[in-house]
Parts: C-alpha cells; sequence; structure tokens
C-alpha cells in the first residue's frame, strides 16, 4: 500500500486468501488495490464492507479507521464528494491522529 504498486498488491491478496480462504484480511487488500487501480469501484465497496463486517478487532488486521479512509478515497475516485467527505470524517471519528487524506 505504501509502495503504490496495487498489482503486488493483488498478487500477495491472491496468494493470501488461497492460503488462508477465513481470514478477511484478502478483502482489504483486493480492495485498496482496486482504489489504486482505479478499477472495480462497486466490487471494492463491496469488499471494504464485508471486510468491516468480517474482521476481528486485532492489531495485526487493518483496523476500521482504515477501511474508512479506503472508502473515501474510492469515492473521491468517482467523484462522489460529499460520501468521499462521510467516510474521511468517520475514520478521523475513530483515529483523530491519522493523518487521513482529505483531497478534496
Amino acid at each position: 500500500m505504501k509502495h503504490d504498486e496495487p498489482d503486488m498488491l493483488l498478487t500477495v491478496a491472491e496468494q493470501g486468501a488461497h492460503l488462508a480462504p477465513s481470514d478477511p484480511r484478502a478483502l482489504f487488500y483486493r480492495a485498496v488495490a482496486f482504489t489504486l487501480k482505479k478499477e472495480r469501484p462497486d466490487e471494492s465497496e463491496h469488499l471494504l464492507r464485508e471486510y468491516l463486517q468480517r474482521a476481528p478487532l486485532r492489531s495485526t488486521f487493518p483496523p476500521p479507521w482504515r477501511v474508512h479512509e479506503w472508502l473515501g478515497r474510492l469515492y473521491e475516485n468517482q467523484e462522489k464528494t460529499q460520501a468521499a467527505v462521510e467516510e474521511f470524517e468517520a475514520s478521523l471519528k475513530l483515529e483523530p491522529r491519522a493523518n487521513t487524506p482529505a483531497r478534496l
């Protein structure tokens, strides 16, 4: 994610899903990769929402605030300004110290 390499992220997510099908982190990382590539926005949104429902709150899992941040980026890519703002606000509400990139 930090290196802006969505193809590598997709490969890792797919391998992770194959090795551990019940691990929801593959959902999150696939959605992030699609969002970075600006592809498959409907699937990305579905994957992120499913991750929010399934993922446990553990330090090794992306936290809910991070999911809202990526939903904001997804909506920003689609020029859905109000939806993006709402997701960035939800992210900051959950983690006020986050550097959510409000590029709107």
